[in-house]
């Protein structure tokens, strides 16, 4: 990350690189109707919270279930056709990449305790699960508002959980490269 990139500019190339990266590894589900992809991130993040809740007992799944959480937020962030720096009520070139980790700490991370940021995520889940049942079900209801609302504070809430032991693009970066090696044309 350069110094001279704003934040703005970062998120957006954190985005791009989850877009390139959904499109070309994960084509079975980028080719999907917009709804079937969003019900899709809907099913991860309920298996991302599921891991959470057991990070007591299995804490070797801790710093892997926080970076996917911020993975899949990206990736229903591009879904949505949403900026996380809009989401997220950045201004613009008025924060600098340098100073993103800071300002995603005071505003994410706020000192709560294991069992609020638990809370906060199941009710996170849960509004992610609602407004993908109401889409099959064509309810008036604001499921865009919702899930982007959603997208935005769960990539908030996991990247400053990444950032209590790493960098938060090498931690995504790292977790991708591992994704597309499994993949048959993926040249290292």
């Amino acid at each position: 990350m350069s110094s001279q990139m704003s934040a703005s500019e970062f998120l957006m190339a954190v985005q791009k690189q989850q877009l390139e990266h959904d499109e070309h590894y994960h084509r079975e589900i980028a080719r999907l109707p917009m709804p079937h992809r969003l019900q899709h991130m809907a099913l991860h993040i309920s298996k991302y919270f599921a891991r959470a809740v057991r990070e007591d007992l299995e804490p070797e799944l801790a710093d892997r279930t926080w970076v996917d959480t911020f993975i899949i937020s990206v990736s229903m962030c591009n879904i949505l056709n949403r900026r996380l720096v809009d989401l997220w009520g950045i201004d613009d070139g008025a924060l600098k990449a340098d100073d993103l980790r800071s300002w995603i700490n005071t505003v994410f991370e706020s000192g709560a305790t294991r069992n609020e940021r638990l809370l906060h995520f199941a009710k996170l889940c849960e509004d992610t699960s609602n407004a993908s049942e109401k889409m099959d079900h064509i309810e008036e209801f604001p499921y865009r508002t919702v899930l982007s609302r959603s997208a935005g504070m769960l990539a908030g809430i996991s990247a400053a959980e990444i950032q209590k032991s790493g960098d938060l693009f090498d931690a995504v970066t790292s977790r991708l490269d591992g994704v597309k090696a499994k993949n048959i044309f993926y040249k290292s």
